[in-house]
């Protein structure tokens, strides 16, 4: 019996969009859920010292998070323009590659880790137990890094596939096998954290065990190829990553800083940027699971040379990543203390939640919105566009502002992360008009060419081999 799929070339673009997004958000959410196991299970079975670890490991797990981006989103866009184009072998090579480079740098990063952890950890001058248990979570965490990694970027290659049904299922059968395991070891054998990380890697093994397998056994385009590094593939893939790459690692760097500045308000202060992550995280998964759909298909309708079709990607994805931060964002800003009553029993949390939350309920459909035109630079060769705008974000907006409102009140310091992003909005906002030159270059076929093989747009290869069709400027022309 064939395995089924989403056809990522069909007409229907609203429904392709949700048959990959909808998987996409609740995989997303399943994920976020996942690092609050450890946490959860840590505190009841091992102490506080073991929960304030956390807040020290979070930076390396977005730091591994940010790595997997780097090759697999980079990988999945160069493959969805391949397969768009019908080129399956182009995309065998980057998935073969990015498997070979996924795992070398894993191995290396996980030694450095482990070997490093104790000097760097020195650096927070925290508390002898939270300091143990700290080095304790990295150093064995980073000899499992490889799996991890590995796992994420065959979740990847399914997704280009059009098996988003698939992720989601193996992402719920990883995170309860998370939750089984940590009852075992730190219920049953009290193995301490020691325990968790095992039960942690232990359910990644599992997950990328089942999704190699799946992968192997479905009828996908993208195979396993024996294949060389070049020069084309770290030029093409790695910049198509960065973008997602320097997100994930400026945001360990500023909640990091956040933190520090918070902790100078008191613990409840604290409390209350804990519960704005959690919050802001459910948010995001929503709206990254949508835009990872468009940009896996908008990559298809490049590699297709379908302008059109790019377009209206764009403008659905669009309106549906907007719908969806509303209606999610009404809540914080109305009710404000019954969501933050979820989280915490904490009459004073609660309490300095309610402006937070009214802040972010109101700037982050305009955040998330603005966000997809970022996403859908990256396939039409303007990924260093996307990726100095998310880095002016945080390095040139937040730390500023930041700096500057840490002194004023919690009220001032809280205001710099949203405000931050809502100036990055309008700057997204203002290269609109060069967007639409760099996708009418990328979709221009050379006048003269009987096969497509470079767009005008520098980096971008559109290797069609058949007669397709392009809509340039309004105008349809059959290449011969």
């Amino acid at each position: 019996m064939k395995a089924k799929t989403i056809d990522l070339n069909t007409h229907n673009v609203f429904g392709a969009m949700l048959k990959l997004g909808i998987p996409a958000v609740l995989a997303a959410l399943f994920d976020e859920i996942n690092w609050v196991i450890d946490t959860i299970f840590m505190g009841r079975f091992i102490g506080a010292e073991a929960v304030a670890s956390m807040s020290i490991v979070m930076p390396f797990l977005i730091f591994a998070s940010a790595l997997s981006l780097l090759f697999g989103d980079g990988a999945s866009i160069s493959m969805s323009r391949y397969l768009g184009a019908g080129n399956a072998a182009g995309s065998s090579k980057t998935a073969s590659l990015s498997i070979k480079i996924t795992l070398i740098t894993s191995i290396i990063l996980g030694l450095l880790s482990f070997f490093l952890a104790p000097g760097l950890i020195e650096f927070f001058r925290l508390e002898e137990l939270t300091y143990i248990y700290s080095v304790k979570y990295i150093r064995y965490y980073s000899l499992g890094l490889p799996v991890f990694l590995f796992s994420m970027l065959i979740l990847k290659i399914l997704y280009v596939e059009g098996y988003a049904k698939t992720i989601l299922y193996l992402t719920m059968l990883q995170v309860g096998a998370n939750i089984v395991l940590n009852s075992v070891f730190l219920g049953l054998f009290s193995w301490g954290v020691e325990g968790a990380v095992a039960g942690t890697l232990l359910s990644f093994l599992l997950q990328g065990g089942m999704a190699y397998r799946s992968f192997i056994r479905k009828h996908t385009k993208t195979k396993l190829v024996k294949a060389k590094f070049d020069k084309a593939y770290f030029t093409e893939v790695i910049p198509l990553g960065m973008p997602a790459f320097f997100t994930m690692l400026l945001l360990a760097i500023t909640m990091a800083v956040q933190g520090k500045v918070m902790a100078n308000y008191g613990s409840y202060a604290l409390g209350v940027g804990t519960v704005i992550v959690n919050v802001f995280s459910i948010s995001s998964s929503v709206a990254a699971g949508i835009m990872n759909a468009a940009l896996v298909l908008m990559s298809y309708s490049v590699g297709a040379g379908n302008k059109k079709r790019f377009m209206e990607i764009l403008k659905k994805s669009t309106v549906v990543v907007l719908s969806s931060s509303l209606l999610i964002s009404l809540p914080l800003i109305f009710f404000p203390g019954i969501i933050g009553s979820i989280f915490t029993d904490s009459i004073e949390i609660r309490e300095l939640f309610i402006f937070p939350a009214i802040l972010f309920g109101i700037t982050s459909p305009f955040i998330f919105t603005t966000n997809t035109l970022l996403y859908a630079m990256q396939p039409i060769g303007m990924e260093k566009t996307a990726t100095v705008v998310f880095a002016l974000q945080q390095l040139g907006l937040y730390l500023p502002l930041i700096c500057f409102l840490k002194d004023m009140s919690y009220v001032h310091a809280i205001a710099a992360q949203p405000a931050a992003e809502v100036i990055g909005g309008v700057i997204t906002l203002m290269l609109i008009p060069r967007f639409m030159k760099a996708v009418t270059a990328c979709f221009a076929a050379k006048a003269g060419n009987e096969c497509i093989s470079t767009f005008d747009v520098p980096g971008i290869k559109c290797n069609v081999t058949t007669k397709e069709t392009l809509d340039v400027i309004g105008e349809t022309r059959e290449l011969s």
